[in-house]
Formats: structure tokens, sequence, C-alpha cells
């Protein structure tokens, strides 16, 4: 019979004794650590002059609240991305402010009109300083 697992809020044990295997949210903590914050940005390969496009974005990135503990029972200090800004051909399009209430690896979608050929540049901002940056060119047809 398997050992049972009893788990609390600060200190977690298995019944044999001894912590069980640290829990992660991500398959890849060390990501989360670079100063390059990962960023997919999906935008259509080419529109129209003065079509409505979306744009969606996805940023990996921990959200950590700073009401979680670790398995040594220290509290994990809050580190979010608090300022998330998009400019296309130099113009500020959308601007997010979030929180501790925005998950992790935030999911973003927005709509824009194409004004013509440009970059857009996504700028982000977390709580430890750490800053993030995205390019992306758009093709208007």
């Amino acid at each position: 019979m398997a050992p049972r697992k009893w788990w609390c809020w600060r200190r977690c044990q298995t019944s044999a004794g001894g912590p069980p295997a640290p829990r992660s949210r991500s398959p890849s903590l060390h990501v989360w650590m670079r100063p390059d914050m990962l960023a997919r940005v999906m935008v259509p390969s080419s529109v129209r002059m003065g079509e409505v496009f979306e744009i969606r974005v996805l940023l990996q990135h921990p959200m950590e609240t700073g009401y979680r503990f670790d398995l040594l029972g220290s509290a994990v200090p809050q580190n979010v991305i608090h300022t998330l800004r998009v400019h296309y051909a130099g113009q500020l399009v959308f601007r997010a402010e979030m929180s501790a209430g925005i998950s992790a690896n935030p999911f973003l979608s927005f709509f824009t009109k194409a004004k013509g050929n440009g970059e857009l540049e996504l700028e982000w901002l977390d709580d430890r300083g750490q800053q993030g940056r995205h390019v992306q060119p758009i093709v208007v047809i």
C-alpha cells in the first residue's frame, strides 16, 4: 500500500516521513528567472489598411501573489507584472495595469486598427524591476 499524503499550508510531509517532491506551476522554473522574460505575440501575417485586427499576447511570468509559502514555510515575495504597454508605429494602442489577481503566464487579447507598416512594441515591468520587451513587425497590404 502506498503511503498516504497529508497536505497543509505551511509544512508538507508524507506519512512515510520526509517532504514530498516539490510541485511547481511550470515545467521550467529557470525560464522565470531570465531577465528577458518570454512573450508570445500572435498577429495576422498581413492585414489590410484600415482593417481592425486582433493581437494576442502570452507573457511567461510566475505572477507570485505574495500569499504563497515555499516548502520551508517562508513566504514567497510578491512578483507580478504591474505595467504592460503596447505601441504600434510609435503610438500607444494598449495599456494594462495588473495586480496580484492575474494568474501566472497572463494572456491578453485586444484589437487595433491597421494604419500602415510598422512595428508592434511591447514593454512590461514587474515588481522586481525586471523589464521585458518584444518587437513584432506588422505588414499592411
